[in-house]
């Protein structure tokens, strides 16, 4: 018995070092009208680089947030805008690269644009690829305008197995980018350093993880971290027509349940015991295409593992295991 269980445990092991090296294509790019629901985690550590690696942030806890991309507007440049807690960064995505033109808040007071571009990534891109790119800009704070220079450097350190609340990823790539740039105006400046590690896999337009690392001025000044929370945002029409899951999992009283659909149709979401019997049906009603999710109050559920079913009209049924 030992015997079989070493040996399980070897090829278990084995299993991540044999994985495919993934590439990552345009195919991340994410896209005008997208919409990413995130959350923030306690959880910052990036863990080791190298190949078959697995990283495990399936305990990360945290609070949600929303990441949006539209149309650029009267924005001359870039493909699309990034907005985030307020923030507007302008892109440029494109099948060749990813690249940041400027920064804006939503009342003007602070701008930063870029005169010489910052490249964030060059497709295709697999592990070992690395880039550097030196970029200049103007940055204003409420009408004050100082010089920004700066370096980034960005390595694809790693691939393997990555686990998050949302679930398990296979082949994802690590992309690790060093941000360090100065602010000037005259005699006065000030400097940060910013360490970012982000996981993506080829199929989903977001990254699934990142961690990041702010120093200013020499000062370690702002850790952070945050999760792709629901699969069916942002990722390919094939992945996202099978996409159902419940987060937390396991749950103690509150699950966010997400899904997404090709076209309006009624959907049945309902609980299954171990035995079979159906213990609670969560919705029964029409929902609109695209991507969707519910909040749903399991605290009167007793512990044990349970099997959430999915129907929607001329669809296969799609189930995930939940444990309370």
């Amino acid at each position: 018995m030992i015997q079989k269980l070493l040996i399980t445990a070897g090829l278990l092991l084995s299993s991540h070092v044999l994985l495919a090296q993934p590439v990552l294509t345009s195919a991340i790019n994410p896209q005008a009208g997208d919409s990413f629901n995130f959350y923030s985690s306690n959880m910052k550590d990036p863990g080791n680089p190298g190949p078959g690696q697995l990283w495990d942030f399936s305990a990360a806890t945290g609070s949600p947030f929303i990441v949006k991309y539209r149309d650029c507007g009267t924005h001359p440049n870039p493909d699309c805008i990034y907005n985030f807690s307020g923030n507007t960064y302008f892109m440029n995505d494109t099948v060749q690269a990813f690249v940041h033109y400027g920064t804006s808040v939503p009342s003007g007071s602070i701008y930063l644009e870029l005169e010489d571009l910052k490249v964030f990534m060059k497709f295709p891109f697999t592990y070992t690829d690395s880039l550097l790119d030196y970029y200049y800009g103007v940055y204003s704070v409420t009408g004050m305008e100082r010089d920004q220079n700066g370096v980034v450097r960005v390595s694809a350190d790693g691939f393997g197995t990555l686990l998050t609340p949302a679930g398990t990823f296979e082949n994802v790539l690590r992309v690790k980018e060093i941000n360090e740039y100065v602010n000037a105006a005259g005699s006065w400046s000030e400097s940060y350093y910013e360490e970012i590690y982000r996981w993506y896999r080829n199929d989903y337009r977001q990254n699934l993880y990142t961690t990041k690392l702010t120093i200013h001025n020499g000062t370690d000044t702002f850790r952070s971290a945050s999760w792709l929370h629901t699969s069916g945002l942002g990722i390919s029409s094939e992945t996202a027509k099978n996409t159902f899951q419940c987060v937390p999992n396991p749950v103690k009283d509150i699950g966010n349940i997400s899904f997404y659909l090709s076209a309006k149709k009624e959907v049945a979401i309902y609980l299954v015991d171990m035995t079979g019997r159906t213990c609670a049906i969560l919705t029964n009603q029409e929902f609109e295409s695209g991507n969707q999710s519910i909040s749903c109050n399991l605290n009167n559920l007793s512990p044990g593992l349970y099997t959430l079913v999915f129907k929607a009209y001329g669809e296969a049924p799609r189930i995930q295991k939940l444990v309370k």
